[in-house]
């Protein structure tokens, strides 16, 4: 039981430190703050959901020309 806690603690990331660190880390932020903050997470979690969109298709694409490279290769063996 020990060791879980432990661990929750371990695994335990502020995901809106950096942006807090942006303005300083203020103890209050005002709403203009907030929503600077908000707007600012919500587009880098976009970027980053494009990067890996386009990683994965890069991937995909490179399967499918392994693919028909080897499906050439035995259609003309």
């Amino acid at each position: 039981m020990h060791t879980e806690v432990a661990r929750e603690a371990e695994t335990h990331v502020d995901f809106l430190a950096p942006y807090f660190a942006r303005i300083g880390n203020p103890e209050q932020i005002s709403y203009d703050q907030a929503l600077e903050i908000s707007q600012n997470c919500t587009a880098d979690f976009r970027q980053l959901l494009v990067d890996r969109i386009n990683r994965i298709q890069q991937y995909v694409e490179e399967v499918i020309m392994t693919l028909l490279l080897v499906s050439a290769y035995h259609f003309f063996t």
